[in-house]
């Protein structure tokens, strides 16, 4: 893929991403980067590597000759992420307690 290509993917995800935390540009925090030394392009989420283009994970149809489209990839890797997040997060004061209770 050209550079050109994967910075419009990750712009267009970026945007829907902030459409859904209904945000504005002025506030935006964008969750997916795009970084090149000029000859290899990298994307991360959140900060953690997710997608380069010298060990394209994508799935690739040998029938068609192609890989998945990088979009659909990159939906299904954030939300892995996102899951595993979910599961990582601070317990509320009371159940906090509860379990201290349990020691």
């Amino acid at each position: 893929m050209k550079p050109e290509e994967i910075i419009k993917v990750v712009e267009d995800l970026n945007d829907s991403l902030l459409e859904i935390c209904g945000g504005t540009n002025e506030d935006a925090t964008f969750f997916l980067d795009v970084h090149s030394n000029g000859f290899n392009c990298v994307i991360e989420f959140l900060g953690k590597y997710i997608w380069g283009d010298t060990d394209d994970p994508r799935k690739y149809d040998e029938d068609n000759n192609e890989y998945e489209p990088l979009s659909d990839f990159l939906i299904r890797e954030c939300n892995k992420r996102i899951d595993d997040l979910q599961k990582q997060k601070f317990k509320d004061e009371e159940e906090r307690t509860i379990e201290n209770k349990n020691w």
